[in-house]
């Protein structure tokens, strides 16, 4: 008998020992993994949701809190809750009642996550689009704009 046969061998008579407690923990294991998957998901998911209402109100803004050991992110217009990601039973006041509401957290506006406008060839590297920073270099001196000697 070569040594290859006497390890096939032996894996085979563990594959064959051990199996059906492999099979059992994949079948058991399977259903925790997949919940704590679908719950780290669901947090991301509720924050961006959050954050997307807030951004389309006048003065939105969103404060983290816990509803038991779930958190649930409040949305504010001024200072006013409207809302909660996820949706829970408990009523918002109940939820704010213990929390600081100078922590709200404002969503970041269109020109703070850092799109910016793409260069053209011929344009200065400190131009990125953003508001109030000059267009370039200056255009050269026109026929109107010359002194008159």
């Amino acid at each position: 008998m070569s040594p290859s046969q006497g390890s096939i061998r032996k894996l085979v008579s563990l594959g064959v020992k051990y199996a059906p407690l492999a099979y059992e923990g994949f079948k058991r294991g399977r259903g925790p993994a997949q919940q704590f998957a679908e719950r780290q998901v669901s947090r991301r998911s509720a924050r961006t949701i959050a954050m997307e209402h807030a951004a389309h109100l006048v003065q939105g803004s969103v404060l983290p809190v816990y509803d038991g050991d779930q958190r649930v992110w409040v949305v504010f217009s001024g200072d006013v809750p409207v809302g909660t990601h996820p949706v829970v039973a408990t009523p918002m006041n109940e939820l704010l009642v213990h929390y600081d509401l100078g922590k709200r957290l404002t969503p970041p506006k269109p020109n703070d996550r850092g799109l910016r406008r793409r260069r053209k060839p011929g344009d200065s590297p400190a131009d990125d689009g953003r508001p109030g920073q000059d267009a370039g270099p200056p255009s050269p001196p026109t026929a109107d704009d010359r002194p008159s000697s």
